[in-house]
């Protein structure tokens, strides 16, 4: 890289990659990446032999990224510790697995995620998850509304209080095919209790 921050990588097969920088400074954050005119910071860059131009990277400060912190609580209201955290950004930025975050609550439920690009986000959390799971799309779903949303500014701290979700099974398609009937008797006790009769 020269002074000026140019630089050039030789030798690239042609493929489909995404745009890592490694070794910044603290509180230095790669806030965008553009090539011909398009961002792709998520979506990542083809390389098949016909340049579309120079891929620009943005490097930002603390006030180009913000936070989420909060604490995580368990379906009583209390503190869930070592619960497994997870934020997840907006649907059109999910195909970039870096784009979600994860964090391991502490002994009293808390938790802090910075380093956030700006943007929609849902904060969800697990009392266990199998790595990567949330990352499925079928697999969101099915806890998604269940989550809390938050608004990331530059700058931004955004503190919220998280519920721990259903235990998930795994990923898939015959253990979530189990879900509803892993889950009925806890919404049958729970319509008797409230005296609800079904029509």
């Amino acid at each position: 890289m020269t002074k000026g921050g140019a630089f050039t990588i030789p030798n690239v097969a042609n493929g489909r990659f995404r745009i890592e920088v490694s070794g910044l400074p603290a509180n230095v954050y790669l806030t965008s990446a553009r090539y011909g005119g398009a961002e792709v910071i998520d979506g990542g860059i083809d390389v098949d032999g016909n340049p579309q131009g120079a891929l620009d990277l943005y490097l930002g400060g603390a006030g180009s990224v913000g936070a989420i912190e909060g604490v995580v609580r368990s379906r009583s209201g209390q503190p869930a510790d070592n619960s497994v955290v997870v934020i997840a950004p907006a649907p059109n930025r999910r195909e970039n697995p870096a784009a979600f975050r994860t964090e391991i609550a502490d002994q009293v439920g808390s938790f802090s995620v910075r380093g956030l690009l700006p943007g929609e986000y849902t904060v969800l959390a697990w009392e266990e998850v199998e790595a990567g799971a949330y990352q499925n799309p079928e697999f969101l779903r099915h806890f998604e509304s269940r989550g809390v949303k938050a608004t990331v500014d530059g700058g931004s701290r955004n503190v919220v209080d998280v519920r721990v979700g259903v235990e998930p099974l795994g990923n898939k398609p015959a253990e979530f095919a189990a879900l509803p009937n892993r889950d009925e008797p806890v919404w049958r006790d729970a319509v008797k209790a409230a005296g609800i009769t079904p029509e």
